[in-house]
């Protein structure tokens, strides 16, 4: 077992020894001057913390799959995406993510954004699109807490 594993049994040991006590799971009752507690009612949020992009080996854009999920009502995503980072310049083949996203995948990117968006290059003859992180596209799609 290599240090990283050691360090992660040791914590999820500590967090169920912690965690699993009745004192750790008892709720505080609400104070009657707390504005947050005071009158609150409990409330579910739509969400899905599990999705992969063509950053790995999902079948679509990010902000393709982002956008189908604001339009849906969903109030949170994480782009769960295998052993990447979705970050820095990477470049996919056209052809490649239509046969992951849909023959007609690149064309419904391209024509969602718009093609000021939409980055394209030919490297070795091949048509490539860059598939953009977070940090690029998240400001089309964040909304303030509350008005979801």
């Amino acid at each position: 077992m290599g240090p990283a594993r050691s360090l992660l049994v040791v914590v999820m040991a500590y967090l169920a020894s912690t965690l699993g006590s009745p004192e750790a799971l008892a709720v505080p009752p609400p104070r009657s001057d707390d504005p947050v507690t005071a009158h609150a009612e409990p409330r579910w949020f739509k969400g899905n913390l599990h999705n992969h992009s063509l950053w790995s080996d999902g079948n679509e854009y990010p902000e393709m799959i982002v956008d189908w999920y604001v339009r849906h009502g969903y109030q949170f995503l994480a782009l769960s995406d295998h052993n990447v980072l979705g970050q820095g310049q990477t470049w996919a083949s056209v052809v490649k993510a239509d046969e992951r996203a849909g023959q007609d995948g690149f064309a419904r990117y391209r024509q969602r954004f718009g093609d000021s968006w939409v980055e394209t290059r030919t490297k070795d003859g091949e048509a490539q699109v860059r598939l953009k992180p977070l940090g690029e596209f998240r400001h089309l799609f964040e909304r303030p807490v509350g008005s979801c």
